[in-house]
């Protein structure tokens, strides 16, 4: 069934090579994909950091067992770890016997408040060739009506497998379908894709998730993903001419007013982005990226309060949003008000583990306070998830030069530096690191 695998992963068994060999890139087709290679050992990163934050604050229960293969017998050790009190796998990971160190295989489960299944995840290495995993899986599960069903993806985004199981008006469901089946190919499935069964079946289950990260939790308005963009000055000119446009003609249409806010925010434009969010919010009050976009801009724009008050309105209808706390925790911090911030930055973590932005920014807060421990490892947190993350490096070369890590530290700020090699600050820091290591500036 092309590169079909189930949830349980039994694939990884005494007949793991063969499986993986019929369904994955062999390593040498691996070790020709640079990006692939950064990309999936970064997931496999990701989910070791998802299971330390899944093990915080909870009395855990570990089993164990050795495994192994024909080719490779007793070759890992297998770590089982459960939430004691609620008797949830948490993750499972097997690690090398030879070397304890590394990470043979990590699977990671997140639930929600009634502890069912929300998300699952996987990286899995050969015993041998191990310059990135062979294997990595993201499922997206759904509880609805008796029906358990999930979608499974890898690290690159790719749609590889679904899954729906369960009773529904009294027979039992079981639907499977692998890429060829769900896909614009000769062997889709149309008549099942179609029915109302399959569509009850994975309701509320994106068809797609974020390439080569974990997929952040909640809500994600598109404000975001347009200021990860560089636009030439003639596309935003374009652009914001035909959202005018179009304006004229429906000065009603809140998709639009969102749209061109979005686009003024992003050149920020601020005061123009306010007055398009608000004109969405007056015609609309439901219009939730408004709100969001609103928020942003106000405090952008000096107005930090009302811009707090604004999110906090997108917060109270997207409890599950990441994203959004880390945004308002940015704004307490404006503030002053360094408590607040702080458990939005938790809360946001509690969210989604892999949000750099909220490991950095808490790290900031404790630096201040004077714990440099937990800082450094918030910051190494950052960087690690995200690798191009200028101010991560900077704060973690900060925190390691105060607590007199200095060779560290200036390695630290190299990253920094050879990301942003004009950046007056990290110039400045790495200049008092060599002082203090008896160096000179390069």
């Amino acid at each position: 069934m092309g590169r079909v695998l189930l949830l349980s992963i039994y694939l990884i068994s005494m007949c793991w090579q063969a499986s993986v060999q019929a369904s994955t890139p062999g390593p040498a087709a691996m070790k020709s994909d640079v990006l692939k290679v950064k990309n999936w050992n970064l997931f496999a990163d990701q989910l070791y950091i998802l299971h330390q934050s899944q093990l915080e604050n909870r009395t855990i229960r570990t089993e164990a067992h050795i495994g192994g293969y024909a080719t490779h017998p007793q070759f890992y050790e297998e770590t089982r770890y459960y939430d004691a009190e609620s008797g949830v796998l948490l993750s499972r990971i097997q690690r090398e016997s030879r070397n304890k160190e590394t990470v043979h295989l990590i699977e990671v489960n997140v639930y929600d408040t009634k502890n069912k299944l929300q998300r699952d995840y996987l990286a899995a290495y050969l015993p041998e060739h191990r310059n990135a995993p062979i294997q990595t899986l993201i499922n997206l599960h759904a509880h609805n009506n008796g029906l358990h069903a999930f979608r499974q993806f890898d690290a690159s985004g790719d749609h590889i497998y679904e899954q729906c199981q369960g009773k529904h008006k009294g027979k039992e469901v079981f639907i499977t379908l692998d890429e060829d089946q769900f896909s614009s190919g000769p062997y889709q499935r149309k008549k099942i894709l179609n029915s109302q069964l399959y569509k009850l079946c994975f309701a509320g289950i994106p068809a797609m998730v974020d390439t080569h990260v974990l997929p952040v939790t909640g809500a994600r308005p598109a404000i975001l993903d347009l200021m990860t963009q560089d636009f030439e000055q003639s596309q935003v000119d374009a652009q914001l001419a035909a959202y005018s446009h179009q304006l004229e003609k429906e000065p009603k249409n809140t998709a639009i007013l969102v749209a061109r806010g979005n686009m003024y925010f992003v050149m920020h434009d601020f005061d123009l982005a306010i007055l398009d969010y608000s004109d969405a919010i007056r015609f609309d009050k439901s219009i939730d990226d408004a709100w969001f976009g609103r928020g942003m801009a106000l405090a952008r724009n000096g107005q930090v309060k009302e811009g707090i008050e604004d999110l906090t309105v997108y917060i109270s209808r997207n409890p599950d949003s990441s994203v959004a706390y880390t945004k308002r925790g940015v704004r307490y911090l404006w503030s002053g008000d360094d408590n607040r911030a702080q458990a939005d930055f938790q809360r946001a973590l509690q969210l989604d583990p892999a949000n750099a932005e909220a490991h950095d920014d808490l790290g900031v807060i404790l630096a201040r306070r004077g714990d440099f421990r937990q800082a450094q490892s918030h910051f190494q947190h950052t960087v690690t998830l995200d690798p191009s993350y200028i101010k991560g490096y900077h704060n973690l070369a900060m925190v390691l030069h105060v607590t007199g890590q200095d060779t560290q530290a200036l390695d630290t700020i190299n990253k920094a530096l050879k990301l942003a090699p004009q950046e007056r600050d990290s110039m400045l820091l790495k200049a008092e690191i060599l002082e203090r290591l008896g160096g000179t500036v390069e």
